[in-house]
């Protein structure tokens, strides 16, 4: 199995569009699940070019039961999906004709039809929500790091490149991960500073007892032998 997911901080979403409230961008966003769409249709579109596949997406309805309207959620994500079939909506970096010769159709099953796949697929996106979430390395789940380990990685092993981040488990807006990893690598650059100093303490330490042990072992010497009549302090 290979994971494909998209998470959309839309607090942190807002706040790149909202300035004041005469400048207010909000209405410019489009809807988090179109988005979302766009991003994994286009990695899983890498993913059946690497793996020279063709793919179907299948996702649980969101439509009230009887609703059928134009302006219904599930309706309007279908429409998106044929605006990204047609003139790529959305994709940032993959050819059109990619798109649209790899990926085939879209079709979404009612919630109480209890599709084994969707309900999968929930269980996996409720944890991969709770790891992104996650602070405490005590708290992450053997399933999660499982989720992590098989998150769609661009056709490269882990241990060859690691970029999940881009493919796998696209967090959204991204300027947020690079931030983290700013974060990330000063503080571990503030750790090894620390150890730094730790280090050298230490080492002026050990050189004093080194000297301490010396002078013992001289004055115990000399003592032993009778040429020293003096106390040690």
């Amino acid at each position: 199995m290979t994971v494909f997911s998209c998470i959309i901080k839309i607090k942190q979403l807002y706040d790149l569009f909202f300035l004041d409230k005469n400048h207010d961008g909000i209405h410019l966003i489009d809807d988090k699940y179109h988005i979302a769409l766009q991003k994994i249709i286009e990695n899983f579109t890498h993913y059946l070019s690497v793996n020279d596949g063709y793919g179907d997406i299948v996702y649980e309805a969101r439509n009230a039961i009887g609703e059928n309207s134009a302006k219904s959620p599930d309706v309007k994500l279908i429409n998106v999906y044929h605006k990204i079939q047609a003139n790529n909506k959305g994709i940032v970096y993959t050819d059109s004709i990619a798109i649209q010769n790899r990926n085939r159709t879209i079709v979404a099953y009612p919630k109480n039809e209890n599709i084994a796949g969707l309900q999968l697929a929930d269980f996996v996106a409720y944890n991969i929500i709770k790891l992104e979430c996650c602070k405490v390395e005590q708290q992450i789940t053997d399933f999660m790091k499982q989720i992590h380990r098989i998150s769609y990685n661009g056709g490269h092993s882990i241990s060859e490149k690691d970029q999940r981040s881009f493919w796998g488990m696209r967090v959204l807006p991204s300027y947020l991960r690079m931030e983290e990893l700013i974060s990330s690598n000063k503080s571990l650059k503030n750790a090894y500073a620390n150890i730094k100093k730790e280090r050298n303490k230490l080492k002026k330490t050990i050189d004093i007892i080194y000297m301490m042990t010396l002078y013992l072992t001289i004055w115990c010497l000399l003592t032993v032998c009778g040429r020293w009549n003096f106390p040690l302090v």
